[in-house]
């Protein structure tokens, strides 16, 4: 947006990267930006976007032995690299998937829109760009990439999968995927994802593609992409599948996330290498699930998902069925998870907001059973305002329960004397908008969470 403002006779421009005003517009040349070398746009502009918290991020990186570095792409704003509380900007374009060498922090990929990888091995400040235009094939929007702890190897997923041995330099193809109907390419990869024990048995998930009458599909191979199956059949292959994770001791076990709005079609798990898929979304909103990462040191498969109205997480001891993760995290769409084993930290890529992260410790005082809440239920749902909040509790204590809107703000707040057993919260308020709410219950220690629709 583009504004003059009449009080300080400057002109003011708000973007993707900020804030940004000027004394006075200069008209420059597109003929000479093409063709000086160097060139500059004559119109000076000052930043003053300090300390705003805005930045678009597509996907982050992390490094699993070098706690401190992180690396993000950002729309229209390139890609962010962080060694130790130094910030710098690198690459160009929409910054999108990145990642960093396990052991040297200094050595990191980042990548563009469709698919254009880059390197460098001292944190930016020299760059090969484009390592993968050998690959003449079609990348979505948000390529995927990983980078294998096992054998030092990139993967990269374009209409098929490619894997560099080498850092980049030379890839070689190690799937045939068949081109889609009236259609002289096959459909781009939406996800991908390693068993990081197990080299060997990689998934790769296949984007809907309406132009061309193409159902989303899911592929796995157990050796390296010799051979690929398709393990589609019970998952919702009218959405697109969004990201998936793996278990690191038992690769026959993964989960897999959609986007759209179609009521309880949200996250899918699979015991058995895709044989079958168990729907897992449970209680979860009807809003897009973005990302998935699994806490590798539960023992219980605690996983985490960023939605459009953040992050939730659930494991196998977990009954009541998914919780709410959103202490201090603004309702923003998560865009991918990661988690830093060293300093137990999980991480999370927001689209507007940012950066942001937070122990992962908190939900594991849920495995102990040393907790007051084994279950909420909100009846009726949806409802008018009027309703109750039915609570199951293994003690007595009194509770600070809060009604929360989308924009995280907190409508309703009392304290609330919860018995052991079952326990009723009666709430009238028909004054409630229509929209969706989020029951937050704490006990003093723990926060228990769920949510409902006001028509």
């Amino acid at each position: 947006q583009f504004k003059y403002n009449i009080l300080d006779d400057k002109f003011y421009v708000c973007n993707d990267g900020g804030v940004m005003r000027t004394d006075s517009i200069i008209i420059g040349s597109w003929d000479d930006a093409d063709n000086i070398s160097g060139y500059e746009w004559p119109t000076i502009w000052e930043n003053i976007s300090d300390g705003m918290q805005i930045t678009s991020f597509y996907r982050l990186g992390l490094s699993d032995n070098n706690p401190g570095y992180l690396i993000a792409g950002a729309q229209d704003n390139s890609t962010f690299y962080l060694n130790n509380n130094n910030w710098i900007n690198i690459i160009g374009g929409d910054g999108m998937e990145c990642f960093i060498h396990p052991n040297q922090g200094s050595t990191i990929w980042g990548s563009s829109q469709y698919g254009r990888l880059s390197r460098s091995y001292d944190g930016g400040q020299n760059i090969d760009y484009n390592i993968t235009s050998p690959i003449n094939e079609e990348g979505e929007w948000t390529t995927p990439y990983l980078y294998s702890n096992n054998n030092n190897a990139i993967y990269a997923a374009y209409e098929n999968l490619w894997r560099s041995m080498d850092d980049g330099d030379t890839w070689n193809k190690i799937s045939d995927m068949n081109d889609m109907n009236g259609a002289n390419f096959s459909a781009p990869a939406s996800a991908l994802a390693q068993c990081s024990k197990n080299q060997n048995v990689i998934y790769m998930a296949k984007r809907i593609y309406h132009s061309y009458n193409s159902l989303s599909e899911l592929w796995i191979t157990k050796n390296q992409g010799n051979t690929w199956n398709n393990i589609t059949s019970g998952l919702p292959d009218s959405l697109y599948f969004t990201y998936i994770a793996v278990d690191d001791d038992n690769p026959d076990i993964a989960w897999v996330t959609c986007s759209g709005f179609n009521s309880g079609k949200k996250v899918f798990r699979t015991n058995n290498g895709g044989q079958s898929w168990i729907n897992i979304s449970l209680n979860l909103p009807n809003i897009p699930v973005n990302t998935i990462v699994l806490d590798e040191q539960s023992s219980n498969h605690t996983v985490y998902i960023g939605t459009d109205l953040g992050v939730y997480f659930i494991h196998d001891s977990l009954s009541s069925g998914w919780q709410l993760y959103a202490q201090d995290l603004p309702n923003v769409i998560i865009s991918e998870l990661e988690i830093d084993y060293i300093t137990n930290d999980l991480y999370a890529a927001t689209f507007g907001r940012g950066i942001w992260k937070i122990d992962t410790w908190i939900p594991t005082s849920i495995y102990n059973q040393n907790i007051s809440i084994s279950n909420i239920q909100i009846n009726p749902n949806p409802n008018n305002g009027i309703f109750t909040i039915n609570i199951d509790s293994r003690k007595s204590y009194t509770a600070t329960v809060k009604i929360i809107n989308i924009m995280g703000q907190t409508i309703i707040i009392n304290k609330n004397k919860i018995s052991e057993g079952k326990n009723t919260i009666n709430i009238k308020e028909k004054d409630l908008k229509s929209g969706m709410y989020f029951i937050e219950i704490k006990d003093g220690k723990n926060t228990y969470t769920s949510n409902f629709i006001v028509k």
